[in-house]
């Protein structure tokens, strides 16, 4: 979906009159706002009664996303509010609809800023105007009202729900020195890689998937080319008995690498190629292996601790979850535009679905659920981490040579549980 054109609803001039010197805090923050956030003039057709009563209307349309923020301008007349009325806003997003996507079935929804800028703190009647600018939690369309005082940087929202311009990022507009150049600094480029190590994983999922078939125990599993229960514990399902009564510890590194059935190798596989691929390509090698340890173990612990003795738990799904919140984490090092949202969304779509109930673990169509979200907050908060301490203008992150030795330690780890895995199988 393109975006906008200023020709389809043109930004709105500011009031004739004598011009101050420097531009003001509206006019700053609209130029920054489609620097650095990538919004355009301009809104879409069936949003053109937004211009009349704003200074400047910009709108971020990707084809997921749809969002429109008005700014009105009080430093250069006080007298000047945003005058429509809940209804009428209502309308004009959903009239808005179509511009925005769809997630795992689920419409998007517009998102309607309005941002009013000026030289005092908010009065009891603005905030009560603003306060009324506000929609049900599942409304689809998403209404979020803003008053900036330029006089001390203060920055006052009516809700608390999250917007694409969020207060804290205008609050540092209005509070920090003005930036001269158009653009945020630019990212340093990462290398080209190829996916040398992605490619070594998904090898690694199918020579495990054959072993299950190779080193069958006992009757076989529902499913296409199902190994039995027996067969998973033998080669490394992991079972929280096993682990602390037995101190079967190997089991960690080896339940990921096992699978319920074909389908589910399949499905684990595309996951690892997105996920992998786009991290193998920002963070390196040392990272992704990194990522993966954290995750996989993440996931086995808290589905341990929160599955009885009877669950026997395989799959990399804990592990993928792990890696997609980290591209999720690290995709604002992404160029802004079509690309980066794409990333995005093909993350959400894969990771939303994944941590409520309905991907299962095979082991008798159970659902380890708890692997899921273990996977996910260990290689989200890692991913977080990296994403923070990253810094722009270095094109490979930090701690490299650290990262590359624990994923050194943890590949020796899986070479070691092998064996202990092939010792185990004797009393099978």
């Amino acid at each position: 979906m393109s975006p906008p054109s200023s020709e389809q609803a043109p930004v709105a001039e500011a009031p004739m009159g004598e011009m101050p010197s420097a531009p003001s805090f509206a006019e700053y923050l609209a130029r920054r706002l489609m620097a650095d956030k990538g919004f355009e003039p301009g809104t879409h057709p069936e949003a053109a009664e937004l211009v009349d009563v704003s200074d400047a209307v910009l709108t971020y349309s990707d084809g997921y996303s749809c969002v429109i923020v008005c700014i009105v301008d009080r430093e250069r007349e006080p007298s000047r509010r945003f005058t429509l009325e809940t209804p009428v806003l209502e309308r004009v997003g959903k009239a808005c609809l179509h511009y925005s996507g769809t997630v795992s079935g689920t419409k998007l929804p517009v998102g309607l800023q309005f941002i009013e800028v000026g030289r005092g703190p908010v009065t009891l009647e603005d905030r009560e105007r603003l306060e009324r600018l506000r929609l049900g939690l599942f409304n689809k369309v998403h209404l979020h009202a803003m008053h900036v005082d330029t006089a001390s940087g203060e920055v006052w929202a009516n809700t608390w729900r999250r917007a694409m311009v969020s207060r804290g990022h205008v609050r540092g507009l209005v509070q920090q020195p003005r930036r001269v150049e158009e653009s945020e600094d630019e990212v340093a480029e990462a290398p080209e890689r190829a996916p040398v190590l992605t490619v070594a994983l998904l090898v690694s999922l199918a020579l495990a998937f054959a072993a299950e078939q190779l080193f069958a125990v006992g009757a076989p599993g529902t499913g296409l080319l199902a190994p039995g229960i027996e067969t998973l514990v033998a080669l490394g399902g992991l079972s929280s008995r096993l682990v602390l009564e037995h101190g079967q510890w190997w089991r960690l590194f080896l339940a990921p690498l096992l699978h319920g059935d074909l389908i589910h190798l399949l499905l684990n596989g595309f996951c690892l190629w997105f996920g992998a691929t786009v991290l193998e390509s920002m963070v390196g090698r040392t990272w992704l292996g990194l990522l993966l340890v954290v995750s996989a173990l993440g996931g086995g612990a808290l589905s341990m601790a929160l599955h009885g003795d009877s669950v026997v738990s395989v799959g990399a799904s804990g592990a993928l979850m792990g890696l997609l919140a980290a591209v999720l984490a690290v995709s604002r090092r992404l160029p802004t535009g079509q690309g980066r949202v794409e990333v995005q969304m093909m993350a959400m779509q894969l990771l939303v679905p994944s941590l409520i109930p309905i991907a299962m673990s095979r082991t008798g169509n159970a659902v380890d659920f708890a692997a899921h979200v273990g996977g996910a907050l260990a290689g989200g908060v890692v991913g977080l981490w990296l994403a923070r301490v990253w810094k722009r203008e270095h094109a490979t992150p930090p701690g490299t040579r650290w990262a590359g030795a624990l994923s050194v330690l943890a590949l020796g780890a899986v070479v070691v549980s092998v064996f202990f895995a092939v010792g185990s199988r004797e009393g099978w």
